[in-house]
């Protein structure tokens, strides 16, 4: 199915870009541990979570590894065992249910690839593989789990029809960002795409989240309309998948976005690899954007040489830290750069993590313990494989968000962790003193636990839910629902308890 859309372009304002070409920032977080996790093909890509028991799950090639928090091995699936062709992994993740899934592509028995789900079981004794064919060559690049429990894959299809024989090519035509909407089980429940690529330029449905009113936020780029150069492309869909709005954000240059996250206000953060106007270099790419999506800032951080974003997550503080390759900094032939970034975009501090041989930064996580895991992959040279790296936690001292750039309104925040068990935390921001409550409810509207209530004082609060009801006994896992009301106003989001 091919999905119209109405589309909105937004210009990068040259003002407000910012190039960073060397400095000195605060103190990094120290190397906790490094674990290499080998593959028969070290030329792939990888991912990795904490996981509700405080260790990880790590996704490279065709393999899932699960990991204590010291980075000891506990067991390691390789799904070729389960597909006779090859296969590769891009996004892994724990469900609600306790398992985990990762999406990527196989090849597929006729030729071509298929769009990838693989379902592992808690233990890793049993996996399960769901392959989705819309045309001939397709790939997804990353999966959210909805409040439905079913998944959501991000990708892209070609467009192509399958080559008539063994002896001829097949045919091109557009590329489209797709959308499939699956269940635990495997089977197809909606497929959406949405044209706006050109043949074999590698962009796709790099990113997906979803909204507080049950849609989707999907992150990729466009060439439809900007003549032929691409450029950041965000499609905000309903629970059906159907386009609601575009927007386009172009800055002249060729801009990919990789990673989209929600702010602490409702905005969120756009992720992105840009090749800047008049250069043949990439840089990182930042965008900050509003509840509407509306452009706020932009900002980009590089030097002279090229870099290439990965991945990008939110820090304690409601800032970023950005994940990629870096070729100007570091010890040459390649690195894993971070660069950690406050709320408005100004640099805290950056790390590059290598050797004088080639190494790629893929993913970066926060964890609960206020460090991050960060996964990469070294080519060459001695251990060659997927790199797993735990960094300590984010030191004291970062400059943090100031009055002028915290929103100064009425605003809920996203709860951290989440997934959690058994505890969470929720802040929000009120911005006059006023009789205030704030309520859990479960999936179907109940009413489970009122963690407080009365008048309260402008200002920043945070709330801390263990997980019980009202009666004091123990919620069950599942899709919850807090809600802050003040002043006739309400706000809520949603929370997925795993126990």
């Amino acid at each position: 199915m091919q999905t119209s859309l109405c589309s909105k372009i937004i210009h990068l304002v040259p003002g407000f870009i910012m190039l960073i070409l060397a400095s000195i920032y605060g103190q990094a977080p120290d190397t906790s541990w490094t674990v290499v996790i080998s593959e028969p093909s070290s030329d792939v890509r990888s991912d990795a979570r904490q996981t509700e028991d405080g260790g990880f799950i790590m996704s490279t090639g065709s393999l899932l590894t699960r990991l204590n928090q010291d980075g000891g091995q506990l067991w390691q699936v390789n799904l070729k065992d389960s597909w006779p062709l090859s296969l590769n992994t891009f996004r892994v993740q724990e469900t609600s249910a306790g398992q985990f899934i990762t999406v990527g592509d196989a090849e597929a028995i006729g030729g071509g690839t298929d769009h990838l789900l693989a379902n592992v079981t808690a233990n890793g004794d049993s996996a399960s593989l769901s392959l989705s064919n819309l045309v001939y060559i397709e790939s997804s690049r990353d999966v959210v789990e909805t409040a439905d429990g079913h998944y959501v894959l991000a990708g892209y299809t070609s467009g192509l029809t399958a080559p008539a024989s063994a002896s001829s090519s097949p045919s091109a035509s557009t590329i489209g960002l797709s959308l499939i909407k699956m269940t635990a089980a495997g089977d197809t429940l909606w497929t959406r795409v949405f044209e706006g690529l050109e043949p074999f330029d590698g962009s796709a449905g790099y990113s997906i989240i979803e909204t507080d009113d049950g849609g989707l936020l999907v992150t990729g780029a466009t060439s439809i309309d900007l003549g032929g150069s691409l450029h950041v492309w965000l499609i905000k869909t309903d629970l059906n998948g159907d386009s609601l709005w575009t927007r386009t954000y172009t800055s002249g240059a060729k801009d990919i976005a990789r990673s989209i996250i929600a702010a602490d206000d409702g905005g969120y953060f756009i992720g992105a690899q840009t090749t800047p106007l008049n250069s043949d270099r990439e840089d990182y790419l930042l965008l900050r954007l509003d509840e509407n999506a509306e452009l706020l800032w932009s900002k980009t951080y590089g030097g002279e040489q090229a870099e290439f974003l990965g991945s990008i997550c939110k820090t304690d503080d409601g800032g970023v830290l950005i994940t990629g390759t870096t070729y100007s900094f570091g010890a040459g032939s390649g690195d894993i750069w971070l660069v950690r970034v406050t709320a408005s975009g100004e640099i805290g501090w950056t790390k590059t993590l290598g050797t004088n041989h080639l190494e790629s930064g893929y993913s970066g996580y926060r964890t609960t313990d206020g460090g991050y895991i960060v996964s990469g992959s070294r080519f060459s040279g001695p251990d060659p494989g997927s790199w797993l790296i735990k960094l300590e936690k984010d030191p004291t001292g970062i400059e943090q968000p100031t009055n002028s750039t915290l929103p100064q309104g009425f605003w809920l925040a996203h709860n951290f962790p989440n997934p959690f068990n058994p505890i969470t935390t929720i802040t929000f921001h009120l911005p006059y003193s006023a009789e205030t409550s704030l309520k859990i409810y479960d999936i179907n509207g109940g009413e489970i636990r009122t963690l407080l209530r009365g008048n309260h004082a402008a200002g920043e609060h945070q709330v801390v839910w263990d997980g019980r009801n009202d009666s004091g006994n123990s919620a069950a896992s599942g899709v919850y629902i807090y809600e802050l009301r003040t002043d006739g106003q309400a706000l809520s989001r949603k929370m997925t308890l795993l126990r």
